[in-house]
């Protein structure tokens, strides 16, 4: 669970961390946009409705996390959330793919170290492609059809780099 939640492997026995690595399921014990999801999940169920002072509460939950778990997934979220509920609130109508890039210029002023490190990537490369598709995702009505076109993409996304950085590509991972 605590792996799972806060990211720390660090008291889960070496054995173990390498065959979940040769299972291709290492990820799920990092905190990535699957944990993110669920967490941004419980507080819209928590907080229903849509206003400023849910967004607000939301950046406050996700900056006192991230400062927990220091996770670059989550920073990069982070500074999303906070570009795009900028964008909102101010009524600026900047397109979603300009707000991607400012996210990733925040993020890497802020933090310059980002871009020798692979999650970062990985973070960019998949969040920016489901963000940029997902206008069209509302026309599908199925919520697993959804799930199994997004983890397609992801899968997609991630070829280039999976190939290039491990040489090797889990097809399984489409389904995980």
């Amino acid at each position: 669970l605590n792996a799972f939640v806060l990211g720390d492997k660090s008291k889960i026995d070496k054995n173990i961390i390498d065959a979940f690595k040769n299972l291709g399921i290492i990820h799920l014990f990092s905190v990535s946009g699957m944990h993110i999801s669920f967490l941004l999940e419980l507080l819209d169920k928590i907080y229903s409705r849509k206003t400023k002072l849910k967004q607000i509460i939301t950046i406050i939950f996700l900056t006192l996390y991230y400062f927990l778990i220091k996770s670059i997934s989550l920073f990069r979220c982070l500074i999303f959330l906070i570009v795009k509920s900028t964008n909102t609130n101010l009524n600026l109508n900047i397109k979603k793919e300009l707000l991607i890039l400012i996210s990733i210029l925040l993020i890497l002023l802020a933090k310059p170290e980002s871009l020798f490190n692979i999650g970062f990537y990985y973070s960019v490369i998949i969040s920016s492609g489901i963000s940029i598709y997902s206008s069209k995702l509302v026309k599908i009505k199925s919520k697993y059809i959804i799930s199994l076109v997004i983890s397609i993409i992801s899968f997609l996304l991630s070829f280039p780099l999976n190939i290039y950085s491990y040489f090797e590509v889990n097809i399984l991972a489409i389904i995980d």
